[in-house]
């Protein structure tokens, strides 16, 4: 999926499920993770770190309510559990991501 204002997100496709990765370099102060363009129901979303997080789907959208504090400072990971198949939805990235290096 295209890169997002926050991070990057990788995709592991299962036989039913899909399951998001989202790399978050630029952890929202609000508190609130947006991802636009996914109508997939949500099964789970917890940080790699361990803590479940709230995940809501509205209009499009999935919202994920993190903690006020980050917990990596370089890259924090969310993995986000979906039902069926994600369609690649958000494709305008403005450029590629560099093969083995973050841009």
């Amino acid at each position: 999926l295209a890169p997002q204002p926050w991070g990057r997100i990788t995709r592991k496709d299962n036989a039913n499920t899909t399951t998001l990765y989202l790399l978050v370099f630029d952890w929202p102060k609000d508190g609130k993770l947006v991802i636009p363009g996914l109508k997939n129901k949500i099964i789970s979303a917890k940080l790699l770190a361990g803590d479940d997080l709230e995940a809501k789907s509205k209009r499009g959208r999935i919202t994920i309510n993190v903690p006020a504090s980050v917990p990596d400072l370089t890259a924090s990971v969310i993995k986000l559990e979906l039902k069926g198949k994600v369609i690649n939805v958000n494709t305008t990235a403005k450029d590629k991501m560099k093969t083995g290096e973050l841009d």
